[in-house]
């Protein structure tokens, strides 16, 4: 009896080593290893968001609160049009070459977008902020197209540095983006706890990390790892009209799901108030 426990035990322990065996080989695959750098970063940021929030909402009042829901959905309806989702199709051409002139028609698309929201405001500022019960911050409406610009910027970075396999800046960039603008909302909000600082901080934050990753992607200096394709060199143009399910498929559908999702706060704020929305 004793010795068929034995076999047993012996049988069970040496299942265990093959499956301690096989758990290392996986983590040794460098898919696995990306996945876990971005989701620490994640992790961490979310973490932090946590661990600061009960100071945060402590700080400033719920109305402070409606009123960043509002502008944050807002801006997250027109974030995902800002360059009409064209930094996507970063990381689809075979040649860094190509791959850089998607980035410059990004860039120019997120500079039109900007203007033109800032445009539309100049033109409709009163009916938005009547409508959606923005008195609170009256010119910060304008901080609207700066938002844009700077979330097309930060999707240009980001989808670089997934093209090129840095996906310890992304994780690195999502942290201290998050450590930042929480500490950020913390210190002030000591001194001055009204909803404009949540709005210009909320404002600020895509472009802290946007530029967090320039920085860190210029102290890496990597060098291109796909220079040495045959793929012909596109212009502009040529790269906008080759990648135009982009902003005709996936632009529309990402715009209407932020819709769908943001919806809900700007109809509370339009109805019953920023405090309620809050």
């Amino acid at each position: 009896m004793k010795l068929i426990q034995f076999n047993i035990f012996i049988k069970s322990f040496e299942k265990e080593i093959v499956m301690l065996s096989r758990v290392k080989r996986l983590f040794k695959k460098k898919f696995v290893q990306n996945v876990f750098i971005v989701a620490s970063g994640a992790v961490g940021a979310q973490a932090l968001s946590l661990l600061l929030s009960p100071i945060i909402t402590r700080l400033y009042g719920p109305e402070a609160f409606g009123v960043l829901g509002t502008f944050t959905a807002l801006t997250r309806i027109v974030i995902p049009i800002a360059a009409l989702t064209y930094p996507v199709a970063i990381v689809l051409p075979k040649s860094d070459s190509n791959a850089k002139k998607i980035i410059k028609l990004s860039f120019i698309i997120t500079i039109f977008m900007s203007i033109l929201s800032l445009l539309i405001l100049l033109v409709f500022k009163k009916p938005v902020i009547d409508l959606f019960n923005l008195n609170d911050i009256n010119n910060l409406i304008f901080l609207i197209p700066v938002v844009i610009f700077f979330a097309g910027l930060m999707q240009i970075t980001v989808q670089w540095v997934i093209r090129t396999n840095q996906f310890l800046i992304n994780a690195k960039s999502e942290f201290y983006h998050s450590l930042i603008a929480n500490f950020s909302k913390v210190g002030i909000g000591f001194f001055l706890p009204v909803a404009s600082v949540l709005v210009v901080i909320q404002t600020l934050a895509q472009g802290i990390r946007a530029l967090l990753i320039i920085l860190f992607l210029r102290k890496n200096k990597t060098k291109s790892i796909n220079n040495s394709s045959n793929e012909k060199e596109l212009s502009i143009k040529e790269t906008a009209k080759k990648h135009y399910d982009f902003p005709l498929y996936r632009a529309p559908e990402e715009l209407i799901s932020t819709l769908s999702q943001n919806l809900p706060v700007l109809l509370l704020t339009s109805f019953f108030g920023p405090a309620a929305a809050g």
